[in-house]
């Protein structure tokens, strides 16, 4: 007896889910090492449901980019020390994955000298870059009676944990008459989003 059959061809496997509308993970468990992203968002069910399970976003990775990301909030004005580094800025970023971030830091300095009767000494200012304590960039602006500098650097190898600081000092032995201040900081690069994704579970409110 013949058996009439058709042969059906199969998709190749493929390792890119496009989804142009709304995905339903209801009935099922979805397990990713990653899913990189340029933008998302996250909202809460609202009504009689309850979310058990949600989705989660564990962090990402900066990598280089011309984004702005970021624009860290730089102390107010300080009194420059004389071969004594004073911060200008210190922050964290803890949403960041891993310990391999890395972007451009962009930071203005400008120094400041109260009214005297007499034209001010000319005096340079010494900046630094640290990360966690460890000294990754530095350098001097020129001398002038009231420098003004912009840092444009890399850095590399920020994790979490890790403390961001600019510091400032300045050549001047008259240090008490100088102060120093940090603007416009901006972190530059493009974030490499890494997601958890777990799953919802829905629930009747009692």
């Amino acid at each position: 007896m013949a058996q009439q059959t058709t042969l059906i061809p199969l998709a190749a496997r493929t390792s890119t889910l496009i989804v142009d509308s709304d995905l339903d993970l209801g009935a099922y468990e979805l397990i990713a090492d990653k899913v990189v992203a340029d933008s998302g968002s996250i909202s809460q069910l609202s009504g009689d449901y309850v979310e058990t399970d949600l989705l989660q976003i564990v962090g990402g990775r900066i990598i280089p980019g011309n984004k702005v990301l970021a624009r860290p909030t730089p102390f107010d004005r300080v009194v420059l020390g004389y071969q004594t580094p004073k911060k200008l800025a210190e922050w964290s970023m803890p949403t960041l994955y891993g310990h391999d971030n890395e972007f451009d830091l962009k930071c203005d300095i400008t120094a400041y000298v109260p009214a005297q009767p007499h034209t001010p000494m000319s005096f340079s200012i010494s900046w630094d870059i640290l990360v966690d304590g460890a000294t990754v960039k530095n350098g001097t602006s020129p001398t002038s009676a009231t420098p003004v500098l912009s840092i444009d650097e890399h850095i590399d190898a920020v994790s979490s944990l890790d403390l961001i600081t600019i510091r400032a000092t300045s050549s001047d032995p008259g240090w008490q008459h100088r102060e120093g201040v940090a603007s416009n900081i901006e972190i530059i690069g493009d974030l490499e989003a890494f997601w958890n994704i777990k799953g919802k579970q829905l629930a009747l409110q009692e």
